[in-house]
């Protein structure tokens, strides 16, 4: 008899995730966390666990949701520390608010059209005499 396709084995099914979730965000809120692997750390898990359970409810509504709400509540905390003067390096805020949120401080404009390079059109005429 094969283990494999065993869900009985399984220890991280939508409920134990969803309850490790909402441990992590009341830690996240009590201790100002910044990281997830400050908070996976808390709990005994390793940085694998985020990624796996990530793309394993990957189409999971509740379970996204609440991934999201997780790393909200740590973008929240950088966010909120970092206006009241509270957070220890507003350089360090900034570069995990770029670096793991997608926060940018300058904007890119695209100057192509239609994703091919613009082509100036120069028209030579000779002088009229």
């Amino acid at each position: 008899m094969s283990i494999k396709g065993n869900k009985f084995a399984e220890k991280w099914t939508e409920e134990t995730v969803l309850e490790m979730l909402e441990k992590m965000i009341s830690f996240i809120e009590v201790r100002k966390a910044y990281a997830i692997v400050t908070v996976l750390s808390e709990f005994k898990l390793y940085p694998q666990w985020w990624s796996e359970m990530t793309n394993k409810f990957k189409g999971n509504k509740r379970v996204s949701e609440a991934i999201r709400r997780t790393e909200a509540c740590i973008e929240s905390n950088i966010i909120k520390d970092t206006m009241s003067g509270d957070a220890r390096s507003a350089t360090f805020s900034i570069f995990l608010l770029k670096n793991k949120f997608g926060y940018k401080d300058k904007t890119e404009t695209d100057h192509t059209s239609g994703g091919n390079p613009l082509q100036a059109i120069i028209n030579i005429n000779k002088p009229k005499k």
